[in-house]
């Protein structure tokens, strides 16, 4: 039911209109209200629809203009080529800068005059006859012909330097296992120098001088760079112990390159500050073709509370070896 005045929807036993306060008897016609917008949706709805259409249609036809496609096409000239031999299979000479009078030709081995002469072109012989070849035709041997050509330079560019893959480590000596403060075990192994993690170590007695680890590649490498963390870091979790400082750290190591056959390549020193982080040095000399990186300990602190050398990282970066 619908106000005839205003066309508010009433309810079922709504006798009075709240919005204009007439009456509404039941003889009153039902006036719903009016609603222009309903007209006009069928309307929009092909609207749009021809729009798209529209739009369909110029995104895939090519624009034209006056009857012809728009699109722009260049031909290039194409130029003769230059024969590379002689009727007679000879290599072709060009002369230039030779003042030649009409109908003059060159024969095959004749020599330009040397005035006006700048410069002298001869093709490639790859289709001439060896010069001890004799001719069929004549019975007269063909004057002999050489073309010098001159390889092209070739380059090879380096691959960039990066992280190299370690695939193996050994140590000439390595500290027995111990425990931290609640006993639980820990392992001083030489792989805990490769291992990502700088609270783990290796561990040898003593200052560890003259003591050695040796690094492997699974295929020869050029080194560029080297490195170590040269001490145990890691504080113990459960009581605060400070491993930096209760073992020796490495103050200095020789680098050394071996090669696949066990000759050494190159060497360099480096020597460490006493911090808490890898520190890496480039190389010196042939770090090349090097299948073994080894790191020679010659240089170490003071005993601490514990008498042992430590090493928490090694770090090698370089690139495939040169063929």
């Amino acid at each position: 039911m619908h106000c005839p005045n205003c066309a508010k929807s009433l309810e079922v036993n709504e006798t009075t209109c709240t919005r204009c306060g007439r009456v509404v008897l039941l003889s009153d016609p039902d006036t719903p209200p009016w609603e222009p917008w309903r007209r006009w949706v069928p309307l929009l709805g092909l609207i749009a629809f021809a729009a798209a259409a529209f739009g369909i249609v110029l995104a895939v036809k090519p624009f034209v203009a006056n009857g012809k496609s728009d699109r722009i096409e260049i031909t290039l000239p194409t130029l003769p080529r230059r024969p590379t031999t002689t009727p007679g299979g000879l290599p072709a000479t060009t002369v230039v800068g030779v003042p030649s009078s009409p109908g003059a030709t060159l024969a095959p081995g004749d020599t330009a005059p040397a005035a006006g002469v700048t410069d002298t072109t001869t093709a490639p012989a790859a289709s001439a006859p060896d010069s001890s070849a004799t001719s069929t035709a004549t019975g007269s041997s063909a004057p002999s012909s050489t073309a010098s050509t001159a390889a092209p330079p070739t380059t090879q560019s380096l691959v960039p330097a990066g992280p190299l893959q370690i695939s193996g480590v050994t140590a000439s000596c390595t500290a027995p296992a111990s425990t931290d403060s609640r006993g639980n075990p820990t392992t001083f192994d030489a792989a805990n120098t490769i291992d990502g993690r700088d609270s783990t170590a290796w561990r040898c007695p003593g200052d560890a001088s003259g003591a050695t680890l040796s690094f492997t590649f699974a295929t020869p490498v050029q080194i560029t760079s080297v490195g170590a963390e040269p001490g145990y870091n890691r504080i113990d979790q459960f009581n605060g112990d400070d491993r930096w400082l209760e073992n020796r750290r490495v103050t200095s190591i020789t680098w050394s390159c071996v090669t696949a056959s066990g000759a050494t390549s190159g060497t360099t020193s480096q020597t460490f500050q006493d911090v808490r982080q890898v520190q890496t040095t480039a190389t010196q000399g042939d770090f090349d073709k090097c299948a073994t990186l080894i790191a020679t300990i010659t240089g170490a602190t003071p005993q601490g509370t514990r008498d042992y050398t430590a090493i928490s990282e090694v770090s090698a970066a370089g690139r495939p070896a040169t063929p």
